[in-house]
């Protein structure tokens, strides 16, 4: 843990000096950073409900890059529809803290049954309005407990139309390895391991414009999600991926001057060592998902 010092009076003008920031991967783009490894995100202890707040560790760079916003409207909330229905799915906290979900694959047959991350709305609003001009790095570290059965289309994380999210969409990452599908504003992405199998899981997305006619805000969509839920509901039902969220993470690559190379690379070497032997994220256990068939 680092120790921010503050000396009264003094100011620092070299500008190669480093700028102690809540997690090294924080540049002057960071738009969302969500942990839930650290208290700061969410209590520990605390398993979210529908609208709990995931407090955002960027939001001070998202709120300079905005031009407005503070740590409350710059948060993101977590969205459940599971509450009440426990043979469709369940949420819990893993041993290390990650959020698990476990949607069914025989009861979950109620449309827009799903728990996950709503990205907030001056967040989406500003990659909405910056597609084409600006590019955009998301990434997730996350644990498949239940592979998808569908083939097909199945987003666990979506910045798009919701009404027609394969048409009209910004990014999306799909169950198998993460892509911007015949997207026109691809820039890069990486999927580790390459292949759809189950267990740890690193993926990432970049893109600099929008596929399609763009929405209002108010039919724009910002998620990631486990479980079957609007457009994409049809093909999830009783065949939705289930997993564990341990990190979300977004960036104006625009704004921060960084390439997604350099952002990649950086944010699969903090991966790798919470993943690593010994890591915090490492060795995770939870309840397994044959308790919901």
């Amino acid at each position: 843990m680092a120790i921010k010092v503050v000396i009264p009076g003094v100011v620092f003008s070299d500008p190669t000096l480093p700028i102690l920031t809540a997690d090294s991967l924080i540049s002057a783009g960071s738009l969302l950073l969500l942990d839930f490894g650290r208290e700061e995100t969410l209590a520990l202890g605390t398993t979210p409900a529908n609208g709990t707040v995931l407090n955002n560790l960027a939001w001070d760079k998202a709120a300079a890059v905005l031009g407005s916003g503070d740590a409350s409207t710059l948060a993101a909330t977590w969205e459940s529809t599971l509450a009440g229905v426990p043979s469709m799915g369940l949420v819990e906290r893993s041993s290390k803290k990650g959020i698990h979900v476990i949607a069914s694959q025989s009861a979950n047959d109620t449309a827009s049954r799903h728990a996950g991350v709503n990205i907030p709305t001056p967040i989406l609003t500003h990659i909405l309005n910056n597609l084409p001009s600006r590019s955009f790095y998301v990434s997730l570290w996350l644990r498949q407990t239940r592979l998808s059965t569908q083939s097909s289309a199945d987003a666990i994380f979506s910045i798009a139309n919701a009404t027609s999210p394969t048409a009209s969409f910004g990014m999306l990452i799909q169950h198998q390895p993460a892509y911007n599908p015949t997207g026109t504003g691809f820039v890069g992405a990486n999927n580790v391991p390459a292949s759809d199998t189950l267990g740890n899981s690193f993926r990432n997305l970049a893109a600099n414009n929008w596929t399609g006619t763009k929405p209002s805000i108010g039919n724009t969509e910002g998620k990631f999600w486990f479980g079957q839920r609007g457009a994409w509901a049809g093909f999830q039902r009783n065949a939705a991926l289930s997993g564990i969220i341990y990190r979300i993470y977004i960036e104006d690559l625009t704004a921060s001057g960084r390439s997604y190379s350099t952002v990649n690379l950086a944010d699969k070497a903090l991966y790798d060592v919470a993943f690593g032997a010994g890591g915090r994220f490492a060795s995770d256990t939870f309840t397994a998902v044959s308790t919901l068939p």
